[in-house]
């Protein structure tokens, strides 16, 4: 017998509620987190929601085998109603519906960056405890270009601390080129503006950043790169690299073409040992190359942690 017992709220995520339950099965109890799905708002059916969870397990599976991704343990449906504490449905009525859930990985808090503290215009964590972070942070991003998956999502409130280690989390945006028995992904998508905007690239906000228009949105390979780029960033200085909350904001930041001018004269102000400032000054250059406008001119996952692998070389005592 299967039992699955509540035990609290974690958070709202882009694609469903997290909570944290005990997962029983003959007995035996184990902690993990559950993210639920709503059915029946935007029109989708039961069928649909669960297709589409079906599809972020089997993403998220193809990529669990790095530890510093989440993995996930299966996935189900339970039956609730309108007076379901936990998640209520769509109507009014007192009629079960289904509720999908996903078992994942049980971590102890999402990544939490220090923001600048007045008079100080920068925050963020020290130079010497944001490296290992991005190490951590950079393995998870060559696994998803192993995988062929572009997470489409990235941002510190995806990054899951279990013990000491760092973990991506939420997949429930990310897409693939590799066909899965859910349906066959492309690498390429064009539609809505799906994401968070201050971590969205120039492309996926549907910039042309050659004409100078805006229009369909494109995800690509190097997207993510872009979008990690931003992470380390305000891992550095506690602020957003796009300071927007809205699209229409992301956009015209982004069309302004100035966007690392202001970053760089933010990261100059960082307190560095200066024992430690020319790898600092080697980071912040591959952050400004994580985060050029054309993908193109961004490098991979790979080329990051060759050159981060340096810096650690660096790091040793002579």
């Amino acid at each position: 017998q299967e039992r699955l017992l509540f035990s609290g709220f974690l958070g709202a995520g882009n694609s469903g509620d997290v909570f944290e339950a005990i997962y029983e099965v003959a007995g035996v109890g184990v902690s993990t987190a559950i993210k639920c799905i709503k059915t029946g708002f935007g029109g989708e059916t039961a069928s649909r929601v669960i297709e589409r969870l079906s599809r972020e397990k089997e993403i998220t599976s193809s990529v669990s085998g790095c530890p510093n991704i989440i993995s996930t343990m299966g996935m189900g449906y339970y039956l609730g109603t309108d007076e379901d504490p936990f998640h209520e449905t769509a109507s009014g009525d007192l009629g079960l519906r289904i509720h999908p859930f996903l078992l994942m990985e049980l971590g102890n808090g999402t990544l939490k960056i220090p923001r600048p503290k007045s008079p100080s215009p920068i925050g963020g964590f020290s130079f010497e405890d944001s490296i290992p972070l991005m190490l951590q942070m950079i393995d998870a991003g060559i696994a998803l270009s192993d995988a062929g998956v572009v997470h489409r999502d990235m941002k510190p409130a995806n990054f899951v601390w279990v013990g000491s280690q760092i973990k991506l989390a939420d997949f429930g945006l990310a897409i693939s080129k590799v066909p899965r028995s859910s349906g066959s992904e492309v690498i390429s998508v064009t539609g809505t503006h799906e994401g968070t905007f201050p971590y969205m690239p120039p492309e996926a906000l549907g910039i042309s950043m050659e004409s100078g228009q805006s229009g369909r949105s494109l995800w690509n390979d190097r997207s993510d790169v872009f979008s990690m780029g931003c992470i380390f960033f305000e891992l550095l200085t506690g602020r957003p690299y796009v300071p927007a909350r809205k699209l229409e904001g992301a956009i015209q930041i982004h069309m302004d073409g100035k966007l690392w001018q202001s970053a760089r004269r933010l990261l100059r102000q960082k307190s560095v040992a200066p024992e430690l400032m020319d790898r600092y000054k080697l980071v912040c250059t591959w952050i400004g190359r994580m985060v050029a406008n054309d993908p193109r001119d961004r490098p991979t996952f790979e080329q990051v942690k060759v050159g981060f692998r340096s810096l650690v070389v660096r790091s040793e005592p002579v």
